[in-house]
């Protein structure tokens, strides 16, 4: 169980002293802060055991000084905030950075690797190498909302992958079922909700969409 009280404590208090050491500085810097939380909080990416699920929890990631890309730039990401720095979080495939962006200067920060500071054209390069195009997509920021999910989706995948995951469900629907439009995200998450009749409703880029399962025929034949 996780005690949010002692967690929100632990992460004020972290706020608080890089407030304090960061206060000498004509201007706080997105470098500045990584310097104080790799160097003088040690905080790390767990390269040794990354797939931990410890590494996704934030109250672990504060107590051990470590975890994965998305929950250590979580925590840095939490602290700009306290600190009025423009960051945000963008979500590269199979890795999360940071991008800092003013009315001067735009660079890219990757925590887990303890701030090594990057441009947009490493992480265009980065994108080219793992078969990506979309450039765009994947170097806009993500909502709260959405780096949450992403969180909860590590988590539920490290758990599958270590037989602890609870079996899921799954089922697709098309045109021909009623869904106006695969764009389901709507502007925000959850991208659907069932009510308690079992209907589900969906968000879509054409308006809502209703579906009641109960009216579908299900094909038995798995998909190609």
């Amino acid at each position: 169980r996780i005690d949010l009280p002692a967690c929100r404590r632990a992460l004020a208090a972290l706020g608080q002293r890089a407030e304090d050491r960061l206060r000498d500085a004509a201007a706080p810097s997105a470098q500045a802060l990584c310097r104080f939380l790799a160097w003088e909080e040690g905080f790390r990416g767990n390269t040794v055991d990354y797939y931990n699920p410890d590494n996704s929890y934030l109250n672990r990631v504060i107590d051990r000084r470590t975890g994965n890309p998305i929950s250590i730039c979580a925590v840095y990401m939490l602290l700009a905030k306290r600190l009025r720095l423009p960051i945000t979080g963008i979500g590269m495939p199979g890795h999360f950075i940071c991008r800092h962006q003013s009315a001067v200067r735009e660079f890219y920060i990757d925590v887990f690797n303890k701030g090594r500071l990057l441009t947009r054209n490493d992480c265009v390069k980065f994108l080219v190498s793992t078969g990506h195009e979309n450039f765009e997509v994947f170097l806009s920021p993500m909502s709260p909302r959405r780096v949450l999910l992403r969180m909860c989706s590590n988590l539920h995948q490290i758990y599958t992958n270590l037989g602890r995951a609870r079996e899921v469900e799954c089922a697709a629907f098309g045109t021909a079922d009623g869904m106006e439009s695969s764009e389901t995200n709507g502007e925000g998450q959850p991208a659907g909700w069932k009510s308690r009749d079992g209907r589900l409703w969906f968000p879509t880029t054409r308006g809502v969409v209703v579906i009641d399962p109960k009216t579908i025929k299900v094909s038995e034949r798995p998909p190609p």
